[in-house]
């Protein structure tokens, strides 16, 4: 459940429409996903090193095309009107991905005995591209879960206002 909670905050996320903003908010909730996962399994948690894991598994562990794609969806958002259209359909996706492939990989590792020191980065990143291609698959799922929730509050906020 806190996986599955924290790619639909992702999906949202990615929906931001100024750039960069919505990546620093999806690293944000992904790091926040780690803090939680740690709390559970009782592992100590170091927000710092949960900050390099992430970079390194999502930034560097993927091909140069995948990795950048976060960055190029974030930059698309600069281009008016077509930009924000295109970074909209790319970033939650990609921002959902991600995220259910981090907890999933978080998720064995500290339920085979890990802790956040003796994480292996090379043999995560293989596992990781296996994970986010799994991922993919169920994104456009949780992307439509973010999209209801979304809706739900904003009609939650114009009944309020409207009382």
């Amino acid at each position: 459940m806190i996986v599955k909670h924290h790619a639909i905050m992702a999906a949202g996320f990615g929906l931001v429409p100024v750039p960069f903003v919505d990546l620093a908010a999806v690293v944000g909730v992904q790091i926040n996903m780690l803090q939680e996962l740690s709390k559970l399994y009782e592992v100590p948690f170091s927000q710092q090193r949960s900050r390099s894991i992430v970079a390194s598994l999502i930034g560097g562990g993927l091909p140069f095309a995948a990795s950048a794609m976060p960055i190029v969806g974030s930059i698309l958002k600069l281009v008016p009107v077509v930009g924000s259209v295109l970074g909209g359909v790319v970033m939650p996706g990609l921002s959902t991905a991600t995220t259910i492939a981090l907890g999933r990989l978080f998720t064995k590792h500290f339920e085979s005995g890990g802790t956040m020191i003796d994480i292996n980065i090379e043999k995560m990143r293989a596992m990781f591209r296996t994970e986010v291609d799994q991922a993919k698959a169920e994104a456009s799922e949780v992307e439509a879960e973010a999209k209801a929730y979304k809706a739900d509050v904003v009609n939650s906020e114009k009944v309020a206002v409207s009382a």
